[in-house]
């Protein structure tokens, strides 16, 4: 208990963590994961989920980091060849998930709002409650439908900061993706 103490104090005094996160319009990211040549929903749930079966934090969608080394422990539950993936993307549409995005909060809430309506129970209200949307979509439909579902309503991607400073980002919407290299590395981190 102590040392989660230590860690959550160390996370409120982190200018980077706990400040509304600005993106850039666009921003270069990687991927660490199997070897193919573009990114797409088909493939959702086929790397970390499927080999440790825990669920994707910010939900079912394409996983990018800002820094190379994140990407790099993904290669491990690479199917395959592991490929290290260069990208850029357009952040235009990407929610904040700790501090919201205000051209975006009214359009996640009518989405809640549809999903709760859709669905009209308890348990489905206390998965949104407690998960949030995100996350809580997955649970309700296939990963591919819940990315589209999100991307439908305009919400291409969702990020977060983690504790080291780097950006985790979940893409639902493979459009805003732009390719730049793909890298075979052999130094994967177990």
């Amino acid at each position: 208990m102590l040392n989660f103490k230590r860690w959550l104090q160390n996370i409120n005094e982190s200018s980077n963590y706990e400040k509304p996160n600005s993106l850039p319009k666009k921003i270069k990211v990687y991927h660490g994961g199997s070897d193919f040549d573009n990114f797409d929903l088909n493939h959702l749930g086929h790397g970390e989920e499927r080999t440790t079966r825990m669920k994707a934090d910010l939900g079912a969608g394409i996983y990018f980091s800002d820094c190379e080394h994140i990407a790099k422990l993904y290669m491990k539950h690479a199917i395959g060849k592991p490929a290290l993936h260069t990208a850029e993307i357009d952040t235009t549409n990407i929610f904040d998930r700790r501090h919201g995005t205000p051209h975006l909060n009214d359009i996640r809430s009518n989405l809640t709002k549809d999903i709760k309506e859709k669905y009209n129970n308890v348990a489905v209200d206390n998965l949104i409650k407690t998960f949030g949307i995100e996350k809580a979509l997955p649970k309700l439909m296939t990963n591919k439908q819940a990315a589209e579902t999100l991307n439908k309503y305009g919400i291409d991607g969702t990020f977060t900061r983690l504790p080291g400073g780097c950006l985790e980002i979940a893409v639902y919407n493979p459009n805003i993706i732009t390719k730049i290299s793909k890298e075979y590395l052999t130094d994967i981190p177990k």
